[in-house]
């Protein structure tokens, strides 16, 4: 049975040299999603840094504004960065993820300009969440072709 598949295998041929696809990821993909990453990294960093020294509801509503539009930026590099057939599926969830964190961030802005402690309060955890899925799917898609 062995024999015959392999002989079978030894059969197939791709009838283009052009349908074939790359065992591995695309390195130019993988440096692009790096690169956006990394972007993404230190804006955000700088705008958790004024966030949290925030102290009135206005300077809360631009902080979390500010985050939302971080993670907007993100998503559209990421959508921008088109993956290869083996990437797809990870790279669509990675933006799909950073779109939710905009979205999470958008609605704590709102609370903040609202005065809305209690919408703040649950929009911070959604936001958190949102991050935190968005950390695992990047994992996945650096796990892609490994």
């Amino acid at each position: 049975a062995m024999r015959a598949c392999g002989d079978a295998a030894d059969r197939v041929a791709l009838e283009r040299r052009s349908d074939a696809l790359p065992l591995m990821p695309d390195p130019a993909f993988a440096k692009d999603i790096a690169a956006a990453v990394s972007t993404f990294g230190s804006a955000r960093r700088a705008a958790v840094r004024g966030l949290a020294r925030a102290s009135t509801r206005a300077a809360q509503a631009r902080g979390a504004g500010t985050l939302a539009a971080t993670y907007t930026r993100l998503a559209g590099r990421l959508a921008d960065t088109p993956p290869g057939p083996q990437a797809r599926n990870a790279h669509d969830d990675l933006v799909a993820r950073a779109r939710d964190a905009a979205t999470a961030y958008g609605g704590m802005a709102s609370a903040a300009r609202h005065g809305n402690a209690a919408a703040w309060a649950a929009r911070s955890r959604a936001a958190a969440a949102a991050h935190e899925r968005l950390q695992q799917a990047l994992t996945a898609l650096s796990r892609v072709g490994r």
